[in-house]
């Protein structure tokens, strides 16, 4: 990945291949993680005239408005009959 992100020209010739799939679709926004996905997010949204949403697990104070999702995690005890209950 690095051989295409340090290449302008490789960024641009899959940003180009990849934005045609999305092209005649319903798109709002291309979103990535937090990876070396991000610039090639941007040479899509560039394409496609979009904007960009990244994902993190951390939030930084110099990327403006963000979302805070805290999610609630289950878990599972098993019990002498190897059922398991939820708890």
């Amino acid at each position: 990945m690095s051989d295409i992100i340090g290449d302008p020209s490789l960024m641009n010739k899959l940003a180009r291949v990849v934005a045609t799939v999305y092209k005649n679709k319903e798109v709002d926004a291309v979103v990535t993680v937090a990876t070396k996905g991000i610039p090639v997010a941007y040479a899509i949204a560039s394409i496609l005239n979009k904007p960009v949403i990244i994902i993190r697990r951390d939030n930084k104070v110099t990327e403006g408005t963000t979302v805070a999702i805290n999610y609630v995690y289950g878990s599972t005890k098993k019990n002498r009959n190897n059922d398991f209950i939820k708890t």
